[in-house]
């Protein structure tokens, strides 16, 4: 900082005493005026005094002589922790903590009077401001009945279990208190483990335990029936919207010649600005990605809508490589018509229930009632079959006739209301996996650390998080 004669300090200071609560010098050696959040010329008296004299300085002076307290600029500094606001805003934004070392960025943090806190002093605030956050889950679902969440990915060539827990009162709300790291392929015994600490951990007792949300996978289901015998209040219910588009990939299964047209004609777009410009008219086809539900079924819909327009674009294209030569046999395949219209007429209905079930604030009772609407017409792919028999193996069909003579029709009541997803914990995935970029190197302990803030307080702002 360069040097500052002393007589304009001595300036400072003698206006801060002879003005209490309106001025206060600034790291930079200036005079801030804090009725008017603004830097005062202190050169001279004259500049003070006709600052003072401004219309927009009185009517401040008026307004706080009638507040019980001035608000004097800084304050929050003396009510909160600064260097852990600043924490709490670059791991919500998932901001990497070395961008603290930005000359513009403390340039400007130095400028309205509040210096930037160092990179390390930071990252020694990470365990303290992750401590706070558990201590706030675990306030909020004290004595609470909760549900929880459970999945595991596979990211960046490394495997991760995460649990979210919620109050079932208020299904809409998730919070991520677990990310663990595996050294091996997930199976039930781990699972186990991990769930049990983690009741244990955030002081949950076991009749309070009363819901569990997962996929359907083999271990998946071992785990649930491992804990009914551990917690004497528990469901276990298996994610309904996996279930559709587990039925999404079945239709996907069975009509190959669609399947192949999506695939074909996108990988000769994709790869080409040329052809892609040649479909401006009705949009480029949609990108099927298997991981993201109703997808598939949604390109199978721009094809049964766009057929003759795509038909014709594909038979204008030039040249005889690979991609054109298979996508120009597959529009011509005798069959795609009529695949398409049998998509068409079963299974459109199926793309507005993935959506429905994917929110938060869509019940056990509502999405059952939605499943019993569906209509599959000829249903060439027994999808109603496939679906019949696989709800009746998910126990929410006992939360919904009420099996259990020990639960009580308060807790019935409340389960019927809550969520039947586990989209929840695919966005702390995908919020995962933003995270663990190359450019960033953790540690198994701070991933989990990090995560945890930046999905409770980034996430949980939104109703709808998938």
């Amino acid at each position: 900082m360069p040097k500052v004669a002393q007589i304009s300090i001595n300036k400072i200071n003698a206006n801060i005493c002879k003005f209490p609560g309106e001025f206060i010098r600034t790291p930079s050696n200036e005079l801030f005026c804090n009725i008017c959040s603004t830097v005062v010329n202190h050169v001279k008296q004259f500049f003070v005094e006709a600052h003072r004299n401004t219309a927009k300085h009185v009517r401040g002076i008026i307004q706080s002589s009638s507040n019980s307290q001035t608000q004097l600029f800084l304050q929050p500094a003396f009510k909160s922790d600064f260097t852990k606001d600043v924490l709490k805003a670059f791991l919500s934004a998932d901001i990497p903590l070395r961008k603290l070392r930005n000359k513009n960025l403390k340039k400007l943090f130095a400028s309205i009077g509040h210096p930037l806190p160092a990179e390390q002093t930071c990252r020694m605030k990470v365990t303290e401001l992750y401590e706070e956050e558990i201590e706030r889950i675990k306030a909020l679902i004290k004595d609470e009945p909760v549900f929880i969440i459970v999945d595991e990915s596979d990211i960046s060539g490394k495997k991760y279990v995460n649990i979210l827990v919620g109050i079932i009162s208020k299904p809409h709300i998730s919070y991520l208190v677990e990310c663990a790291p595996l050294s091996t392929a997930a199976n039930s015994e781990i699972l186990l483990r991990l769930i049990d600490d983690t009741i244990n951990f955030l002081s949950i007792s076991r009749p309070n335990f009363n819901l569990l949300l997962t996929d359907a996978a083999s271990y998946m289901l071992s785990t649930g029936r491992t804990l009914h015998k551990l917690y004497p209040h528990l469901f276990h219910v298996t994610c309904i919207a996996h279930l559709i588009h587990n039925c999404a990939m079945r239709i996907r299964a069975h009509f190959v010649d669609v399947d192949q047209l999506i695939a074909r004609i996108k990988n000769a777009v994709i790869k080409n600005k040329t052809r892609a410009n040649t479909f401006n008219e009705i949009g480029i086809p949609p990108e099927t990605i298997v991981t993201r539900w109703a997808s598939w079924l949604i390109a199978a819909m721009y094809y049964s809508a766009n057929f003759p327009v795509v038909q014709g674009i594909v038979r204008k294209w030039s040249g005889d490589g690979v991609l054109v030569r298979q996508a120009k046999e597959i529009i011509e395949k005798p069959g795609i018509v009529q695949a398409l219209i049998a998509i068409e007429r079963s299974y459109r209905n199926l793309i507005n229930i993935i959506f429905k079930l994917e929110c938060k604030s869509c019940g056990i009772m509502e999405t059952m009632r939605c499943i019993n609407e569906l209509q599959f017409n000829e249903d060439p792919c027994a999808i109603g079959i496939y679906l019949k028999g696989r709800l009746e193996k998910n126990e929410i069909i006992h939360i919904l006739e009420c099996t259990r003579t020990e639960i009580s029709p308060h807790l019935y009541s409340l389960l019927q209301n809550c969520q039947s997803t586990s989209a929840a914990v695919e966005r702390s995935f995908s919020l995962l996996k933003k995270m663990l970029t190359k450019e960033r190197n953790f540690n198994c302990e701070n991933v989990r650390k990090y995560v945890i803030i930046y999905f409770n307080s980034s996430v949980n702002n939104e109703q709808d998080i998938f």
